[in-house]
């Protein structure tokens, strides 16, 4: 990779402050994961994968502010390849990399996964136009060049680069099937994220995104939109943007964007979806389209509300009037009050106090709810060393730092075992898949030496002879030089057929 490097102390990155605002949910908290936030702060880098416009160069451009009061214009140029440019379903599974290396550990090597596993992320159907399409995306996350100009913060650096020339998101991307019949019997693979990436991403520079809240858009407005908004409204309760400015910020081209009446009828689309959409710091609790003052525009209203944990299938507003069931908080500090007088007391299903609920609310919210179960178990077995009967819940929270200690040991313990029985598991079926195909290209090399006319067979076998009687250890006497020169053959067809 040709990668230029020029270096500025400015740092246009004010929106870093993104900040996580709590738990909405037990379910979309499971589906967090953190991408590196200048991909995320870019979201023209995709463009609508339905767009029948062909693959061209496209640059975003956006002025900021520096420490220094100087304004300073930030660029971000993106490429493309005869696969085409990056679109919403290259999002997609750039995100899916990014749960997958999470996964696998954060690892700052290669990461080792399988077309089958990211479909599966995905929610998409197994079949040859899931692998192609899957592939192919994979391809264009490796192939697609992006030049960033005073865009790019790096935290290895601390300080925002000039220059970053020729940046792919992908700096490996290695893939190996095996088919038979023409079909696709076992595959593997592994990838590994650049450089810059990787290190911010170690670095934690990164944002959180809701991923299976991607996965469930039909429109690829609505997932640029939803995409742009999470980031934007981290810190705000309303945004406001006429669509003409929003177009560019998306870096959507097209006639539905250029005219204004093609611009609200596909924006309408995305608004019906977007409508109490979770986001990572709330939920749209208004999105409306409105004509603007001077009639020349629509502009895009949206209101941030604060989003109560209740079912998933049920996202509601605070403050609404409405009966609900027992918030998700409180149903785990209910659960972990009721497990300690079960561990304690033998006693299961008790209605605890309430400064009993409040006092494990706040345990799970500091701790999490697997943890603050066993907060319960550890205090269980110390109190009992000292013969400590605690009658109440609170007489444990003196063990909950301890507990939370030998909690995130035992957790890292079982990663690391799961991590290493992954990439042992991984690493034997790349190794067989590899062989299998070697020795496969070895029985097709074999026939083709068969298959040769007696001058074709007699001139590599004079080629490959003269080669190896140039070799000091190896002579015409030696017991081995027969199966020596059978091999030298078959390498010679091999490196023929491509290999």
């Amino acid at each position: 990779m040709d990668t230029t490097i020029r270096s500025k102390s400015q740092d246009p990155t004010s929106e870093t402050g993104i900040r996580q605002k709590g738990s909405h949910g037990t379910e979309a908290a499971a589906n967090r994961i953190r991408p590196e936030l200048n991909i995320e702060k870019w979201a023209g880098l995709w463009s609508p994968s339905h767009s029948p416009t062909t693959a061209k160069v496209r640059t975003l451009e956006r002025e900021y502010t520096a420490k220094d009061g100087t304004r300073l214009r930030a660029k971000v140029e993106i490429g493309f390849s005869h696969l085409g440019g990056l679109t919403t379903e290259d999002q997609k599974t750039y995100y899916a990399l990014v749960k997958q290396w999470e996964l696998s550990g954060r690892s700052p090597t290669q990461i080792f996964f399988s077309i089958r596993g990211l479909a599966r992320m995905l929610h998409k159907k197994w079949g040859t136009n899931v692998i192609d399409a899957t592939t192919a995306s994979l391809r264009r996350l490796r192939a697609t060049p992006i030049t960033w100009e005073n865009a790019y913060f790096d935290t290895g650096k601390r300080e925002t680069l000039e220059q970053i020339d020729m940046l792919n998101i992908l700096s490996e991307l290695k893939i190996v099937r095996r088919k038979v019949d023409g079909r696709v019997t076992k595959e593997a693979g592994y990838f590994r994220f650049n450089d810059f990436t990787l290190t911010n991403l170690l670095n934690r520079h990164t944002k959180p995104v809701i991923f299976e809240t991607i996965l469930g858009f039909r429109t690829d407005l609505a997932q640029l939109l939803y995409t742009h908004l999470d980031l934007i409204m981290a810190d705000k309760r309303i945004y406001e943007r006429r669509t003409r400015e929003l177009c560019s910020d998306l870096g959507l081209r097209g006639s539905e964007y250029s005219r204004v009446y093609e611009r609200k009828r596909v924006f309408s689309k995305a608004i019906a979806e977007l409508r109490g959409v979770t986001l990572t710091s709330g939920v749209v609790a208004m999105i409306e389209i409105e004509k603007t003052k001077d009639d020349a525009d629509y502009k895009l209203t949206v209101k941030k509300g604060n989003c109560q944990a209740v079912s998933p299938d049920e996202p509601r507003l605070m403050g609404e009037t409405k009966a609900r069931p027992i918030a998700a908080e409180n149903s785990a500090a209910l659960e972990v009050c009721n497990h300690f007088h079960k561990v304690f007391h033998g006693i299961g299903n008790k209605q605890p106090q309430s400064k009993e609920i409040a006092q494990a609310t706040t345990l799970v919210a500091q701790y999490g709810f697997a943890c603050a179960k066993y907060v319960v178990d550890f205090a269980h077995t110390a109190a009992a060393e000292t013969k400590y009967k605690p009658q109440t819940f609170g007489g444990i929270l003196q063990y909950a730092a301890r507990a939370a200690s030998a909690y995130g040991d035992l957790c890292r313990r079982e990663q690391a075992a799961a991590k290493l029985r992954a990439e042992t598991k991984a690493k034997r079926d790349f190794e067989a898949l590899t062989a299998d195909l070697a020795e496969k290209r070895r029985v097709q090399a074999e026939a083709r030496l068969q298959a040769l006319s007696p001058v074709d067979y007699q001139n590599l076998r004079t080629k490959v002879r003269t080669e190896l009687l140039h070799s000091p250890w190896l002579n015409e006497s030696s017991p081995v030089f027969q199966r020596v020169l059978h091999r030298g053959m078959i390498t010679e067809i091999l490196r023929e057929m491509g290999e």
